[in-house]
C-alpha cells in the first residue's frame, strides 16, 4: 500500500489584527507563513472596505474557525475593527 503525499489540512485559524500597525503587520505576516507551511488553513482578513458584506464575511469566517489569534499591540488594542472582529471571535 502506498502512503498518500496529499497533506491533510489541519486545523483552520483566523488571524486578527490591525494591518497598518507595527509590530502587528509584520508578526501576523509571519504566524501566517508557519501556520501555512504546517498546513493550517489560515484566513486573514485583508478586505479594503468595510460595510455590512464585512461584517457577516467576517462573522462567517471567525465562526468557521477552529482557533483565533489574536494580536493586540498599544497601537491596535483601540482600533474598533480588532475590536469588533475579537468579540464575534
Amino acid at each position: 500500500m502506498r502512503e498518500s503525499t496529499l497533506k491533510t489540512s489541519k486545523a483552520r485559524v483566523a488571524l486578527v489584527y490591525q494591518r497598518t500597525a507595527e509590530p502587528d503587520e509584520q508578526l501576523a505576516t509571519f504566524i501566517e507563513h508557519k501556520l501555512s507551511e504546517e498546513n493550517y488553513s489560515v484566513f486573514v482578513d485583508r478586505h479594503t472596505s468595510f460595510g455590512m458584506e464585512w461584517a457577516e464575511d467576517i462573522q462567517r469566517q471567525l465562526s468557521q474557525s477552529d482557533a483565533v489569534i489574536g494580536l493586540l499591540s498599544a497601537e491596535s488594542c483601540h482600533n474598533e475593527m480588532v475590536l469588533f472582529q475579537l468579540e464575534h471571535a
